[in-house]
């Protein structure tokens, strides 16, 4: 029988972080201007809500296919807002939570930030969760490689590393930087994601068709700035030479 271990980040009620999610510093009208269309949907009337499932009740909610199985890995409160997740090579998932999502961008310091999970006695149930790296602006993506983690939080990919071992980055490094610069606004939905590893030993990074910027390499300044003009992305993690390609 096939099985498939999947990280189930269930929502737990909505009180758990009540004391601590912030008050929102604008609305969506302040943030873009009122709406010139006419609205046909009255969200307290034609959407419908769902209410908050606990943890231990969630894989329930779940329809899998035949064969397969789904277990609950981690959950409120040691995950929160996560997007996307990364391992290294000690099994530690690497969250990134993205909780300025969407109009909180300009609180400072910034509260996107990247968590490490642990499972400390080996049952397959992550239990212990320490904040890695935090002060990132709407953060979107992250891969692990050769020793750090590189984050991407528009306009730039930073590399973290924990070098004492407390899993708590130390060292905080911008490598990439450029990304969505020169464009009036940044659309939240079209920002740079997806941090995948190739079969070039390589990592590729998606980007959208309207994001735009001139790339500059931070590590490598031999290297000239290049326009994205809405192109994918790669990096080499260890000589840092980067690359364009369609998709």
């Amino acid at each position: 029988m096939k099985r498939l271990l999947l990280a189930a980040l269930a929502s737990a009620g909505a009180s758990v972080f009540a004391a601590e999610t912030p008050q929102h510093l604008n609305t969506y009208r302040e943030a873009y201007g009122a709406t010139k269309g006419t609205v046909s949907v009255d969200p307290a009337r034609d959407l419908p809500r769902y209410p908050a499932v606990e943890p231990k009740d969630a894989i329930a909610t779940w329809k899998v296919k035949a064969g397969f199985r789904l277990e609950l890995a981690a959950a409120e409160p040691l995950v929160r807002d996560p997007i996307a997740v990364t391992f290294d090579e000690n099994g530690r998932m690497f969250v990134c939570e993205m909780i300025d999502y969407s109009e909180e961008r300009d609180r400072n310091p910034h509260l996107g930030r990247i968590s490490v999970v642990e499972d400390t006695n080996g049952d397959g149930i992550y239990d212990k969760s320490t904040v890695f790296a935090d002060n990132l602006p709407w953060p979107t993506g992250l891969v692990w490689a050769k020793g750090g983690l590189f984050v991407g939080a528009t306009p730039d990919i930073w590399r973290f590393e924990d070098r004492d071992g407390d899993g708590k980055a130390e060292v905080r490094e911008k490598v990439l930087t450029g990304f969505g610069s020169g464009l009036a606004r940044l659309n939240v939905q079209a920002l740079l994601n997806s941090f995948m590893w190739g079969q070039d030993n390589r990592v590729h990074v998606q980007t959208s068709s309207g994001s735009r910027g001139k790339i500059k390499n931070l590590k490598r300044p031999d290297m000239p700035e290049i326009e994205l003009g809405g192109r994918g992305f790669w990096f080499d993690p260890v000589t840092y030479e980067t690359g364009f390609e369609g998709g």
